[in-house]
Parts: C-alpha cells; sequence; structure tokens
C-alpha cells in the first residue's frame, strides 16, 4: 500500500476533552485509515506512559525502565554512550534520544541486547541530531534518526 500524504484534520468533536483514559481511543479513530493502518503495522499508538517528557542527562547514560516514551537528551560536551540494558523494557517500547551537546552520542547494546541501525549507524550525527529506538522483541531494538557509523 503506498501512503499518501495526510491532510489536516480536525480533531473530533470533544476531542479535547477526552478522559485521559479515553484520549488514545478517540485519537485512534481520528485516524484516517492509510495512518492508522501504518501505525497497526509498527504496534500501533504508543500508550500514555510512553509519552512522557524529556529526561536531561549530563553524562553516559543507562536506560532505565521510567525512560519509556521519554526523549532523552544528551547534553554533554564530549563522546558518551547512551546504553539499552537488557531486559529492563517491554516489547513495543519507543524512546526518543537527542544529542543536545557537542558530544557525540553512540547508542550502545548492554549485554544480551541486539541494536540494529542501517549499515550499523548508531552515533548521532551532530549536535541536535535526533532519532529514535524501539523495542520489536524481547532485547532486540531498531534505531532510526539522525545516525551515522
Amino acid at each position: 500500500m503506498a501512503l499518501q500524504p495526510l491532510p489536516d484534520r480536525k480533531l473530533p468533536v470533544g476531542f479535547a476533552n477526552s478522559a485521559p483514559q479515553n484520549y488514545y481511543a478517540d485519537y485512534w479513530q481520528s485516524l484516517d485509515a492509510n495512518t492508522r493502518a501504518l501505525l497497526a503495522s509498527v504496534g500501533g499508538l504508543p500508550s500514555s506512559s510512553q509519552l512522557l517528557g524529556i529526561n536531561p542527562q549530563t553524562a553516559s547514560y543507562v536506560l532505565v525502565l521510567g525512560d519509556a516514551g521519554f526523549t532523552i537528551e544528551m547534553n554533554v560536551a564530549g563522546a558518551n554512550t547512551l546504553t539499552f540494558p537488557p531486559g529492563v523494557f517491554p516489547v513495543k517500547t519507543f524512546i526518543n534520544f537527542v544529542q543536545v551537546g557537542a558530544g557525540q552520542t553512540t547508542l550502545t547494546p548492554g549485554l544480551g541486547v541486539t541494536l540494529h541501525g542501517v549499515g550499523g549507524a548508531l552515533k548521532t550525527a551532530g549536535q541536535w541530531a535526533m532519532g529514535t529506538a524501539y523495542q520489536r522483541a524481547t532485547d532486540e531494538w531498531v534505531a532510526g534518526g539522525r545516525l551515522t557509523v
């Protein structure tokens, strides 16, 4: 199926006042069929607990369960690592990351973790480079965005 450009869409009547437990169900219903099919192919919409905010870091960092759905800002002057530990996150977890500081961030798999990037690209491409990783199977992650080898 070829994806079509998405038209600007207005929220359904009452959507802005959705109760938190209905927010994602209401949002899902507001999407067109192409968008729903695309999202379903990668596990659907993230849950409300997966869209929480920003976690700023000033040194190399090992992810913890509470980081699920957060954007990890790596504000480090020198080279640093963002480590994906084993056995911590449920499958379908999404984590965003961004290199805020001058130091390049390398995505690093913990012991027993597999981390995939196109052509082995697992380093941020420069200051303000951003990406996303999602766990597609137990301890198996896929990373994409502005990454380099």
